[in-house]
């Protein structure tokens, strides 16, 4: 089933918690061992924070200055690890926000939630839900938030806007000791020192240029390493659409200029599973944003979430629960913060479900996000194509 298949009506199969937990150290000790195994492995590593999808192997090439056939040779070693390359996806270039809000119990089937289509992932907790949804900036969220509401009344526990987010970017090598990661407490005193790599920002547009920019943004959320020929074939087999290589081109020429990539972000920094929330509340903007400027070079950082007010941010982190509350610490020493609520702790083996752009809720025809699914099929049909290798209702399981 191809990830490029928005819709689900079935919920992933149980996960294995240990082995879940045994996958991603697995993956952390292997990304390890090849940064420090390997002569240019930091520097791949890092090089690759830095590039915009999709990667040139000759780009990635001529950074590190050494032939294409190294490049290749290390790309092929990380990946047969089990290490993931995944681009760093900016949203607010699309026109779209993100929503996240806590549901209190389970909502059972994922078929079932309100405004699936705009779903980015299903998480349970232990006595809840989190739901993060994209939502449209012309419409807002709230059409997503009262059909919560409706639906669930007053088991919305909170919900939580944000017009932007973005994985962290950082150079590995500042946080290794020997064959370790350094712990959390000293890792965030490095992050202080560490050069920046990405600025927090917000680029954001109503909508993007067209629906191909869409589809091949959602490829790329698959492979940042596909070639043009490879986004073709993708197009060609999944949504049986001919498309010109060329044409390919100008779509990923579009999508770089509008900034829809932050560049780079890996899978598998740390091996800790278990994924928490927290809302960062009052300071200045100026400190907010140099918080979250920090901290999208600190290696536990699953994802960062902030506002065009920077009144703010909310922070998910990956790491051991015990490390929770010293770092919440850190942070108010560093910054002088004024309060920072927490809002879920969970397992990465209790997604239930995840979402790639969710492409059908663009109108071709008016080029404008709708709340409900697109015509697309009639759109793309009247111009030659066709897209039964999208089904509108489709089973998958979880991606990782």
């Amino acid at each position: 089933m191809s990830e490029l298949e928005h819709y689900l009506s079935l919920e992933g199969p149980e996960q294995d918690v240990e082995a879940v937990r045994a996958l991603f150290r697995r993956r952390h000790n292997a990304l390890v061992s090849l940064v420090r195994k390997l002569r240019y492995g930091a520097e791949f590593v890092n090089t690759l924070m830095t590039l915009t999808p999709p990667i040139r192997y000759k780009e990635l090439a001529n950074a590190l200055g050494v032939s294409q056939s190294k490049v290749t040779s290390y790309v092929r070693r990380f990946r047969a690890a089990g290490v993931r390359f995944v681009p760093n996806c900016a949203t607010a270039p699309l026109g779209l926000g993100r929503l996240l809000t806590k549901i209190k119990g389970n909502v059972g089937r994922v078929k079932d939630v309100p405004c699936r289509s705009w779903l980015v992932s299903v998480t349970d907790c232990v006595d809840s839900t989190l739901l993060i949804y994209t939502y449209p900036f012309k419409d807002g969220p709230e059409f997503i938030v009262d059909s919560l509401k409706e639906r669930y009344g007053s088991r919305v526990v909170w919900y939580v806007i944000h017009d932007e987010g973005a994985r962290p970017a950082l150079f590995i090598d500042r946080y290794l000791i020997e064959k370790r990661l350094m712990n959390p407490i000293e890792a965030f005193r490095r992050a202080l020192d560490h050069p920046p790599i990405l600025e927090p920002s917000i680029n954001a547009r109503d909508r993007p240029n067209d629906i191909f920019d869409l589809f091949i943004y959602a490829a790329l959320q698959i492979n940042v390493f596909l070639r043009y020929t490879d986004i073709a074939k993708i197009m060609k087999e999944r949504l049986r659409i001919a498309y010109p290589l060329r044409k390919v081109g100008i779509h990923v020429a579009h999508l770089r200029k509008s900034e829809a990539f932050w560049g780079t972000s890996i899978l598998g920094i740390t091996e800790a599973t278990v994924v928490t929330g927290i809302k960062v509340v009052g300071g200045s903007r100026r400190v907010l944003r140099e918080l979250v400027r920090v901290l999208l070079r600190y290696p536990y950082l699953g994802q960062a979430y902030w506002r065009r007010g920077w009144d703010y941010v909310t922070i998910i982190l990956r790491l051991d629960t015990a490390w929770g509350t010293r770092l919440r610490f850190a942070l108010k020493e560093a910054f002088g913060v004024e309060e920072i609520n927490h809002l879920f702790t969970t397992d990465i083996s209790n997604v239930r479900a995840r979402f790639t752009i969710p492409f059908r809720n663009f109108d071709p025809l008016r080029r404008e996000w709708v709340r409900e699914p697109a015509g697309i099929e009639e759109w793309l049909r009247e111009r030659g194509y066709y897209v039964t290798g999208i089904p509108e209702s489709a089973g998958a399981g979880v991606r990782r």
